[in-house]
């Protein structure tokens, strides 16, 4: 797959997001920052901080290898590795529980979901927090905190919607009995700090006023108006669920699974958050499964299938 992308790149079937990521992670390599000049689509400045679009701090632990090889293919065969080594954690998680036989079984669906292929093959984004979200679940259920730690910073490193992964992993957690007060923990941590993000620091590096409020049009024009409609127009939010391109996209990631997601119990709730956010979203791209957007998300998917089987 790392073969493929890179094949992809030279004869040009790449987007504008693979050369920003690129730009960004040659000038931290060169000591220049986080820089980007190549976002003209979107309502970024000239020599802004690429952290004000999307906090993906992970991208400058690239920047070392870069100065070796200054070449996309790196960053995205780094990609390749990090999707789908996310099988390696995963089978780690499932072998207690369901067996060496089953659990791989579990692990290569993942790396043959549809969802997953098209995710990594279409585009180069920061979407690498697969291994950390599954290795955070794993220490977690093991108690080991010091390690639960670090993967939870690893993973809010990725991107912004990561700390709603991380709210997701929470809500499960909370509504287990022995785990409930790490889960209230978690829920409440990542939540204040996804508000701080997006409400305070990408701001503060430059980003444009209102710029991920595009997105949510329906939902209002600031970030108050979208919660506000949240909170007091519930219908209204639940039936932006309900186009038939979202309705599509929905069957698409349930089917191969067979839909035992749905029935995942606490399981199924980890992925729930930013799958919401994905699919409460008015741009096409967000919720398809031909896009990387959920790449975050996905591995939870599987733990979800598992449960709903005992």
């Amino acid at each position: 797959f790392a073969a493929m992308a890179c094949l992809a790149c030279r004869s040009f079937h790449k987007y504008v997001d693979c050369a920003v990521m690129n730009e960004v992670v040659w000038n931290i390599s060169h000591g220049k920052g986080p820089i980007t000049q190549l976002h003209e689509t979107q309502p970024i400045p000239a020599n802004r901080s690429f952290w004000s679009c999307h906090f993906a701090p992970v991208l400058a632990l690239a920047a070392p290898l870069y100065r070796l090889w200054p070449s996309p293919c790196l960053s995205l065969s780094l990609q390749a590795l990090l999707v789908f080594g996310t099988a390696v954690p995963l089978y780690a998680v499932l072998r207690p529980r369901l067996g060496s036989r089953q659990a791989l079984g579990l692990a290569l669906a993942y790396l043959l979901y549809p969802a997953t292929q098209h995710g990594m093959l279409r585009e180069l984004h920061a979407f690498w927090a697969g291994p950390f979200v599954v290795g955070l679940w794993w220490a977690l259920g093991a108690r080991r905190w010091g390690y639960a730690t670090a993967f939870a910073r690893l993973a809010l490193a990725c991107r912004e919607e990561l700390a709603l992964v991380l709210a997701g992993v929470g809500l499960a957690l909370l509504l287990t009995p022995g785990r409930r007060l790490a889960g209230l923990a978690i829920l409440a941590g990542s939540l204040a700090w996804f508000a701080l993000l997006v409400g305070h620091i990408m701001p503060s590096l430059g980003q444009a006023a209102g710029y991920h409020n595009y997105k949510f049009a329906s939902l209002g024009s600031t970030n108050a108006e979208i919660a506000r409609t949240l909170l007091t127009r519930p219908l209204h939010a639940a039936s932006l669920f309900l186009t038939a391109d979202k309705l599509a996209n929905a069957l698409v990631f349930l089917l191969p699974l067979a839909g035992l997601p749905l029935l995942g119990g606490r399981a199924a709730l980890a992925a729930l958050p930013v799958f919401a956010l994905l699919f409460l979203s008015d741009l096409t791209g967000t919720h398809s499964y031909l896009l990387y957007y959920p790449l975050a998300a996905l591995p939870l998917r599987h733990p979800a299938a598992f449960q709903a089987q005992l």
